[in-house]
C-alpha cells in the first residue's frame, strides 16, 4: 500500500511540473503577441517619434506591461529618467592673430550658452590633415574630454558644415570644442560663441528579475521603442505614419515577452534586465545612457531584438553577436554546435561546415572533432579579392534585396586571417572566384 502510495505521489510532483511547464511555455503565444506590437504601431501613436505625445504613450504602454508581469523597478520607478541637450546657433566670431574669421568657418560643440576663449584659456589646440580620415579625427577629439580648439585643413571645405550635427550629441559634463576651417596656426586668437542651450527629457523603460544567486551580475535583453514619427511631406496613398512595426515595435515585443516568460520560470540565477531604449533614431541616446548606468564587467550577456518581424539575413535561427573575445558566450555557443556536429559524425554523416573560420586556433576544435571519428577533412578555401567582395557586396544590397555587410568587416577579416596548416586538414583546396558577366555589367568603372 505505502508503494502504491509512493508511486502516485511521485506520478502527482510529475504531473504538476508538466501542468507549469505547458503553463509557462504559453505565456509566448500569438494572441499576446499580437495585441502588444499592433498597438505599439497603431496610429493612435502616431509613428513614436522622440520627443511626441505618441513615445510618452508608449512608455506608459510598457511600463504597464513590467507591471503587470511582475518585474521589479529601477530606482523606484519604471521609467529611467534623463534629459538630452539640445544646441541652438545664435551667433560666432573671432579672430587669428589679429585677422577675423568667417563665423560659417567656425562651429562650436558645447554645453554652455556663452563661450569666450583665447590663447590663455588653457585651450590644447590640435589639427585634422588633409591626410587624415575628417570624421574619425573630429568623433575623437570630441570624445577626448578635453577642451580643443581644432584647426581643419581646409581640403575639407565642403564637409566642414556636417559638424553641425555633432551639436546633437552634447552632454552636460562636456568639454568644449571648437573647429576652425582654416590652414594657419595662430600665436594669438580670440574667439566667441553664443547658444540657446535647451534640456529635453527622454526616458528609458527598465524592469528586472533579481538573481537568485548572483544578482550583481546582469543579463539583459533589449529593443529601442521609438520611430519615426509623421512625414506628411513622404505619405502614401494619403497615410503619412511611420508605424514601426518592424523597426522595431517587434523587438521590443519580444522583449516585453520573454520578460514575462521568465518571471513566470523564476529560476534566474542571474539579475535578468529587460530595457527599451528611446531616441534610437536620432542617435542612440537612450542605448548611451543606459550603459553608462553599470559597470561593463558585471553585465554577462546582452540580446538586443532589432527588426525580428522579418527572418534575419544570416537564416533562420542566427544571431549577430559582438564581444565574442569579452565572455563566454561564444564558447556556449560554439561547445553546442559541436556537440551538434558530434551527433551527425556518430551517425556517420557526411558534413559540410560554411564559415568564417579565420584563424588556426578556431579551426582547433573542428579539426579535433575530426580526428576523434576518424573523419576525413577536406578545407577549401575560397580565395576573394577586396574588389571581388566589394563589388558582391553591391550587387547583392541592390539586386537581391539584402543588406550591405560594412566595409569595417572585410579589413577585420583580413587583418586576422591565418593560412590553415597543411597538417591539420587531408586536402586543401584553393578555389578563385570571378566577376559574373551579370554583375560585372553593372559594375564596370
Amino acid at each position: 500500500m505505502k508503494k502504491n502510495v509512493g508511486y502516485l505521489i511521485l506520478l502527482s510532483s510529475l504531473l504538476g511540473l508538466q501542468g507549469m511547464a505547458q503553463d509557462v511555455n504559453s505565456i509566448i503565444n500569438k494572441a499576446e503577441t499580437e495585441r502588444i506590437e499592433k498597438y505599439l504601431s497603431s496610429d493612435e501613436l502616431e509613428g513614436r517619434r522622440t520627443f511626441s505625445k505618441g513615445i510618452d504613450k508608449a512608455a506608459e504602454f510598457i511600463a504597464n506591461e513590467f507591471k503587470q508581469a511582475g518585474l521589479t523597478k529601477l530606482n523606484n520607478s519604471y521609467l529611467q529618467s534623463f534629459s538630452k541637450m539640445s544646441s541652438k546657433f545664435v551667433s560666432a566670431s573671432g579672430s587669428f592673430d589679429g585677422v577675423a574669421l568667417d563665423a560659417k568657418n567656425v562651429i562650436v560643440v558645447t554645453p554652455q550658452p556663452t563661450v569666450t576663449i583665447n590663447e590663455s584659456s588653457g585651450y590644447e589646440v590640435v589639427k585634422i590633415n588633409k591626410e587624415d580620415n575628417f570624421g574619425q579625427a573630429a568623433r575623437k577629439f570630441l570624445s577626448a574630454n578635453n577642451n580643443y580648439i581644432v584647426l581643419v585643413d581646409e581640403s575639407f571645405a565642403n564637409n566642414f558644415s556636417r559638424l553641425v550635427q555633432l551639436k546633437s550629441n552634447i552632454t552636460a559634463d562636456q568639454k568644449t570644442v571648437v573647429f576652425v576651417l582654416t590652414n594657419i596656426t595662430p600665436t594669438k586668437f580670440k574667439l566667441e560663441a553664443t547658444h540657446t542651450i535647451e534640456n529635453l527629457a527622454l526616458a528609458n523603460v527598465v524592469g528586472m528579475i533579481p538573481g537568485k544567486s548572483l544578482s550583481n551580475e546582469y543579463v539583459i535583453f533589449s529593443g529601442h521603442y521609438d520611430h519615426l514619427g509623421i512625414n506628411g511631406a513622404r505619405a502614401i496613398n494619403g497615410d503619412s505614419i511611420y508605424n514601426g512595426a518592424n523597426d522595431d515595435a517587434a523587438g521590443t515585443t519580444a522583449m516585453i515577452m520573454l520578460s514575462k516568460y521568465f518571471k513566470k520560470l523564476n529560476n534566474n540565477e542571474r539579475t535578468l534586465i529587460f530595457v527599451a531604449f528611446t531616441a534610437e533614431e536620432v542617435g542612440g541616446f537612450g542605448a548611451q545612457y543606459f550603459s553608462k548606468q553599470f559597470d561593463p564587467l558585471t553585465v554577462k550577456a546582452m540580446f538586443n531584438l532589432e527588426m525580428i518581424g522579418t527572418e534575419s539575413k544570416w537564416g533562420k535561427n542566427s544571431a549577430y553577436i559582438t564581444g565574442y573575445e569579452k565572455t563566454n558566450m561564444g564558447d556556449i555557443l560554439q561547445k553546442n554546435f559541436c556537440k551538434k556536429l558530434e551527433e551527425e559524425m556518430i551517425n556517420n554523416n557526411n558534413v559540410v561546415i560554411e564559415g568564417l573560420y579565420v584563424d588556426n586556433n578556431s579551426r582547433k576544435e573542428l579539426k579535433n572533432l575530426a580526428s576523434k571519428y576518424d573523419y576525413n577533412t577536406t578545407y577549401i578555401l575560397v580565395k576573394t579579392s577586396y574588389e571581388l567582395a566589394y563589388h558582391l557586396n553591391l550587387f547583392r544590397s541592390l539586386y537581391q534585396n539584402k543588406n550591405r555587410v560594412p566595409e569595417i568587416v572585410y579589413m577585420k577579416y583580413k587583418k586576422n586571417f591565418e593560412y590553415p596548416i597543411e597538417s591539420d586538414w587531408n586536402e586543401i583546396i584553393e578555389y578563385h572566384p570571378h566577376i559574373s558577366k551579370k554583375i560585372n555589367q553593372y559594375f564596370l568603372y
